[in-house]
């Protein structure tokens, strides 16, 4: 069973950084870093959770376009 995303507390910075890499890949990464135990790969493996599947994605970019639209 995999740890839940927004089960993960105190650390908020680390949340944020994620999320906006996911947003706007032009930040071009995240590093984390820290001590052992502070949920580095728990919160990397926790995210793939609440992200679409890379199908839908290109499902909804091919949809997007055949629109004439630019995907978001």
């Amino acid at each position: 069973m995999m740890f839940p995303f927004a089960a993960i507390v105190g650390q908020d910075l680390m949340k944020k950084a994620l999320i906006l890499n996911v947003i706007d890949p032009g930040i071009g990464g995240v590093l984390i870093k820290g001590e052992k135990g502070t949920a580095k790969s728990t919160t990397i493996r926790s995210l793939e959770q609440v992200l679409p599947k890379k199908e839908d994605v290109k499902e909804y970019v091919r949809f997007q376009r055949q629109r004439g639209l630019k995907p978001t």
